[in-house]
């Protein structure tokens, strides 16, 4: 038997933590995203928080996010984040917001971007 490292044990057991939250709070968990993200945002960290409004499926929250923060975002190289939030929000509220087009029409000419693949 070999045994396993710390960090493989660690990420197993965070797997096992995020499959048993899914399961025990299935209805509470997009509060709690929620306010991780509303908490994470306090502290002045709006990539961490995207990612729990993703989590939330929250598109107001996440709209809310990238119009304060999506700048900054970019000239920091979160691509692939903001690639995902964009296509995260439906298309009336993307339509609804020239800052947020301006931005996907940036994201679409970076040499990573995913709308090329």
């Amino acid at each position: 038997m070999i045994p396993a490292s710390g960090s493989a044990i660690t990420r197993c057991f965070g797997n096992f933590l995020r499959q048993r939250c899914q399961w025990e709070l299935a209805a509470e968990l997009p509060e709690i995203h929620r306010a991780a993200a509303e908490s994470w945002m306090a502290q002045g960290f709006p990539s961490e928080a995207i990612h729990h409004a993703l989590a939330a499926g929250d598109a107001l929250m996440l709209r809310d996010i990238l119009l304060n923060h999506a700048w900054s975002l970019f000239n920091h190289s979160e691509l692939s984040l903001l690639e995902e939030s964009l296509k995260a929000l439906p298309w009336d509220s993307l339509l609804e917001n020239p800052q947020l087009v301006l931005l996907q029409a940036w994201l679409m000419q970076s040499p990573t971007s995913l709308w090329r693949s």
